[in-house]
């Protein structure tokens, strides 16, 4: 009996740390990351050619930041979350970032 509960409790803790509902948090961590990236490519239009060259230097340091980011949420969650509800997740947290995620081929099917 002790030994069937011990077994018990040791598969609950390895499906709660295998992604165990951790996606709606990776979700607002991964728009964290990217928000600022997915607002700079919506105003990318806007963007005249006196602006230009700023607006590249811009860029860079914007998706350096979000690759920065994006090491810390991989270490975090890559391969602990479930991605179909974690799409759904960004999706609903952050439209702007699921188009761009989408665009990149994040969520390939």
């Amino acid at each position: 009996m002790k030994k069937g509960l011990l077994l018990l409790v040791l598969a609950g803790t390895f499906l709660v740390s295998c992604g165990g509902g951790q996606e709606k948090e990776a979700a607002e961590a991964f728009c964290d990351c990217y928000a600022e990236s997915a607002e700079a490519i919506e105003a990318a239009g806007e963007v005249t050619a006196s602006s230009l060259f700023e607006s590249v230097e811009k860029m860079k340091e914007i998706d350096a930041k979000a690759q920065e980011c994006r090491k810390g949420w991989d270490e975090k969650y890559n391969g602990k979350i479930d991605l179909a509800i974690f799409e759904e997740e960004v999706k609903k947290t952050n439209e702007s970032v699921y188009k761009l995620a989408v665009d990149n081929g994040v969520f390939k099917k």
